[in-house]
């Protein structure tokens, strides 16, 4: 089975930057504002979480507003609260592009590898040249 995400969006807040488990590892939690398909303007709000590397470029170099790909995988956690169960499908990021802000005042792109490594980091001069 393939389990493969690739979002491109604005985050809607800044991203919350959090520690977890016992060796307190770094993550990010943020969502991301996809646009439709359609033509109508809509938008879909995506739940993205990020581990270790990933989770501290985003957390660096990303705020409310900001554009940026992701590649990823979806989870779906499930658990209790006041005896009623709730579900989440979210977005686990393995990899990010910083595409730019909404004042266009700097970009850059950062990519991460599977293993949430940071590979290159080089200045983009226009976006004109991509593909969407």
């Amino acid at each position: 089975m393939l389990n493969v995400v690739t979002l491109v969006g604005r985050l809607t807040a800044d991203p919350v930057a959090k520690t977890v488990g016992n060796e307190g590892v770094g993550m990010a939690t943020f969502t991301l504002a996809v646009d439709n398909r359609t033509s109508d303007k809509s938008a879909s709000f995506i739940n993205c979480l990020a581990f270790r590397q990933t989770a501290d470029i985003i957390n660096r170099f990303t705020k409310k507003g900001s554009l940026i790909g992701i590649v990823g995988y979806l989870q779906q956690r499930r658990w209790e609260k006041d005896g009623q169960p709730r579900t989440t499908l979210e977005v686990v990021v393995d990899r990010v592009t910083l595409l730019g802000s909404k004042d266009k005042s700097e970009t850059q792109e950062v990519k991460g590898n599977e293993d949430s490594s940071v590979n290159t980091i080089e200045n983009l001069d226009d976006d004109s040249d991509l593909p969407f």
